[in-house]
């Protein structure tokens, strides 16, 4: 079992005009699949709670923790290479790890600028990262038995090391519900928004499109792979009864990609009969 901190830095910048404080999916769902599908301790440390790498650093120091996963946008990736940086002269046997879009994008960039930073997860997170939390022996100063865990990357000797690319997941009801109870919605808002209590929830995952000025081109590979209807339907009914929201913003890139599903979908919303308001982008 490892002691894992989840990290998102804070919002210095934004990549859109409205002031979002939105719950980290991503982390969320990682967190989950390390806690059901594996036997791993998690913690969250949100920078867009205010939480600076400073308290990611005090908290890799006295929980001890083994391994410490920053994500970010391109807008955040330097504030997640400070908090790498923090977290290693406090605690320096943690293994730093960074994913997301902008370092699954520029690995060797990422690591040849922050030498802190240990490993990169390139790709779709879940299975990765939850192989490596299981593979990981701490402490260890050669990293060949690691070379097995597909869509990683590493330095060695001066050069980038990448490990077999793994392929996007072809059933994401693979992935359980998102870890909510390791954010207080207290603290997030969606304004200017009508409802600024929204809560971010993930239908799918892609486009098939290819938009010059998107990255999900490049991140999901021109593939739109949906979650199953009826886990999104799960995830909805647990916000409303343990965490008071019932107003929902989809993270999808293309939300209404198949019709028969959107049918669906809301079909199940009224035969659930669940009161809610939804915004999404097509």
């Amino acid at each position: 079992m490892c002691f894992v901190a989840l990290y998102r830095p804070p919002p210095r910048a934004h990549v859109t005009p409205f002031p979002q404080r939105t719950v980290p999916v991503g982390l969320m769902t990682i967190a989950a699949t390390l806690r059901t599908r594996g036997n791993h301790d998690v913690r969250l440390v949100d920078g867009f709670e205010g939480d600076g790498p400073e308290v990611l650093a005090a908290l890799a120091r006295d929980w001890k923790a083994d391994v410490v996963g920053v994500s970010g946008l391109t807008a955040h990736a330097y504030d997640g290479m400070v908090a790498a940086h923090l977290v290693k002269e406090v605690r320096p046997e943690a293994t730093v790890v960074a994913g997301g879009i902008h370092y699954s994008a520029v690995p060797l960039e990422t690591m040849e600028l922050c030498s802190h930073i240990d490993f990169v997860v390139i790709g779709e997170g879940e299975k990765t990262f939850l192989e490596f939390c299981d593979t990981l022996e701490p402490g260890s100063q050669d990293n060949a038995y690691l070379k097995g865990v597909k869509g990683i990357a590493w330095m060695e000797n001066g050069e980038l090391f990448t490990t077999e690319s793994r392929p996007p997941m072809r059933d994401l009801g693979w992935i359980p519900m998102p870890a909510y109870d390791l954010v207080d919605p207290r603290r997030y808002g969606m304004k200017p928004f009508r409802y600024p209590d929204h809560m971010m929830i993930e239908g799918s995952r892609g486009c098939p499109f290819t938009c010059s000025f998107c990255h999900t081109t490049q991140f999901w590979k021109r593939r739109w792979r949906p979650r199953p209807i009826d886990a999104v339907l799960d995830d909805m009914e647990y916000v409303i009864s343990r965490m008071g929201r019932n107003a929902f913003h989809f993270t999808d890139d293309s939300w209404a990609t198949n019709r028969d599903r959107v049918i669906q979908f809301c079909e199940g919303v009224l035969a659930r009969g669940l009161d809610v308001d939804i915004w999404a982008q097509c």
